[in-house]
């Protein structure tokens, strides 16, 4: 963990503890923020990973081909806003996983919001991805600022009119703002998406 804005913690193997600046996180480790909460987290790979308020996360694999290259990255995010920018191992080693889907990244940095009424939504700011519903509906996004949805019916691309209709931007803190991250974890641009 390279910066904690308020209450953070993980949970795994190691017991129950609140995550401080230069915590480690673990492989299984549950990692929970509450409504002041903030992680930044580096990976050994440099993927950084900002998990956001009222969000928890779990580091399901992390698996290296040498010191700094992932070989297996995989998450499972169950609630909450999330930025993920991918390391430096090979692209379909990444994985993140939804209670309605899965994200296969392909060298990208995104923001995605796990809600358990509209589902898993994502904004993309750079490189390219594919989401899959549960039951293999996938689309590809490719474009900046593109947006999309998994839910239990299906993957779909948001236009503009919708994500001004749901007012999706509050939904997204970092697009919304970047100052509260570290310019590491920052993703030029982003502010540009979901105006």
């Amino acid at each position: 963990a390279v910066s904690v804005n308020q209450s953070a913690s993980a949970t795994g193997s190691t017991g129950a503890r609140v995550l401080a600046v230069q915590g480690d996180v673990f492989t299984g480790d549950v990692v929970k923020t509450d409504a002041s909460g903030v992680a930044q987290i580096l990976f050994r790979d440099n993927t950084k990973l900002v998990v956001g308020q009222n969000s928890q996360v779990t580091v399901d694999s992390f698996v290296f081909q040498n010191k700094t290259t992932a070989k297996a990255f995989s998450i499972d995010a169950v609630r909450g806003s999330f930025r993920f920018i991918t390391g430096d191992g090979p692209k379909p080693a990444y994985r993140i996983d939804t209670p309605t889907g899965m994200i296969g990244v392909r060298g990208t940095e995104f923001d995605f919001n796990v809600d358990p009424k509209l589902g898993t939504t994502l904004v993309l700011f750079h490189g390219a991805l594919q989401m899959c519903n549960l039951a293999g509906k996938c689309i590809d996004l490719t474009q900046i600022c593109a947006v999309g949805r998994m839910t239990a019916s299906g993957a779909t691309t948001i236009g503009p009119a919708q994500q001004t209709a749901e007012n999706l931007r509050a939904r997204f803190p970092y697009v919304q703002s970047q100052t509260a991250l570290l310019p590491a974890f920052q993703s030029a641009g982003a502010g540009n998406c979901l105006t």
